[in-house]
């Protein structure tokens, strides 16, 4: 998380120099009257639609579970899965509202997002704040995310392969971006992390029934391409 959140600060650090140099070449101009200052030339208020693509590293913590087994009775053991990189994407619908005369920005989105790694699909809806600066957008968001995990467990004794392991807990998902308006069209960075807290995963191997207690995280570092209407 600490990689993705430095490459997100550099984005920013490097957006008001970026958002200079795309100044004259005309940034989203709808109702100036109300946009003045650092933000003059751009109005971030109203509807947009974007898809977002990057990395994602997903973490399963070693957990106690259970094993249900025909003919005996349940017994404990501990499983570990590892970290697991994965491509990401999103598809995202949000609406936001720039403040007259001023450079506050709030909104609200949902998106869809699959992954190649355990984390395979996830729903969330979210809120975010942010100030604007000449073409940029910087703002930290948060809300609630739904997902899909399927995950190898494997032995943390043996390191042998115990069963893939599927979930489908509640997140809090939280994170930083930074958007750099090109007219209608706009790109940004931004880093997040879903933290699944602790949660159950079930699985089966050969007719015996698994069942952990375990918890998790996905951190994901993703580029932004959008439209706005």
């Amino acid at each position: 998380m600490k990689r993705l959140l430095a490459f997100a600060i550099i984005g920013m650090m490097s957006a008001p120099a970026i958002a200079a140099d795309l100044g004259g070449q005309g940034g989203y101009k709808d109702d100036l009257s109300s946009v003045v200052g650092p933000c003059s030339g751009v109005s971030w208020t109203g509807l947009r639609i974007g898809g977002l693509v990057g990395v994602g590293m997903t973490g399963i913590g070693s957990g106690d579970g259970t094993v249900s087994e025909p003919d005996s009775k349940p017994r404990d053991f501990n499983t570990s899965s590892a970290s697991q990189l994965s491509t990401v994407g999103q598809v995202e619908i949000g609406a936001d509202y720039q403040f007259k005369n001023s450079p506050v920005v709030i909104g609200a989105f949902g998106n869809f997002g699959y992954g190649s790694g355990a984390a395979e699909v996830t729903y969330s809806g979210n809120v975010r704040a942010g100030l604007a600066a000449g073409n940029a957008l910087f703002y930290a968001f948060g809300g609630y995310e739904k997902s899909h995990l399927a995950h190898e467990v494997t032995d943390i004794n043996t390191g042998s392969l115990i069963t893939t392991m599927k979930a489908d807990p509640d997140a809090l998902v939280y994170g930083v971006g930074v958007d750099i308006a090109l007219g209608h069209w706009y790109v940004g960075l931004r880093a997040e992390r879903a933290d699944y807290g602790t949660f159950t995963a079930k699985g089966s191997n050969n007719g015996v029934s698994y069942v952990v207690d375990t918890s998790g995280t996905d951190d994901r570092g993703l580029v932004t391409l959008g439209y706005k209407f």
